[in-house]
């Protein structure tokens, strides 16, 4: 996973459902400092979380990346 590719996926989901936002950020965050590897954490700009944050978490985890919201 890339952070490209997670930011497309995210996109394409936000469109799929009908939500609007501004934009998506995504960033590979490294943990090697800490013996871990690292993760992908992508965020949604111009939207407040709803009862549908959660189902994005979900996709988001099941598609290899975290899902922040700003």
């Amino acid at each position: 996973m890339t952070a490209r590719k997670a930011s497309l996926l995210l996109t394409n989901e936000l469109k799929r459902r009908g939500i609007a936002f501004e934009r998506i950020t995504s960033k590979s965050v490294s943990f090697q400092d800490l013996a871990r590897d690292s993760a992908i954490f992508a965020t949604i700009h111009g939207w407040k979380p709803s009862p549908v944050a959660n189902d994005l978490k979900a996709f988001g985890k099941d598609n290899g990346f975290f899902v922040h919201f700003e």
